[in-house]
């Protein structure tokens, strides 16, 4: 589980201040897909990116 996982409460006070609102019965499948995402980006920021071109220096090469 990520570090920075939230709880119910947390992701109902996050979707209060967005102005909307969250039925009860999506709220579990809510939170764990917050809570997948931010484990994906703590596993993203792992990584040293610091010497990485920027995506637009990617170039498709489709021969082959």
């Amino acid at each position: 589980m990520s570090q920075r996982a939230i709880d119910e409460a947390t992701l109902l006070k996050l979707v209060q201040l967005a102005g909307y609102e969250l039925p009860a019965e999506r709220r579990e499948m809510v939170l764990g897909q917050y809570n997948t995402l931010l484990a994906g980006f703590e596993a993203f920021e792992a990584y040293d990116t610091k010497e990485m071109p920027p995506a637009h220096a990617f170039t498709p090469r489709w021969e082959g």
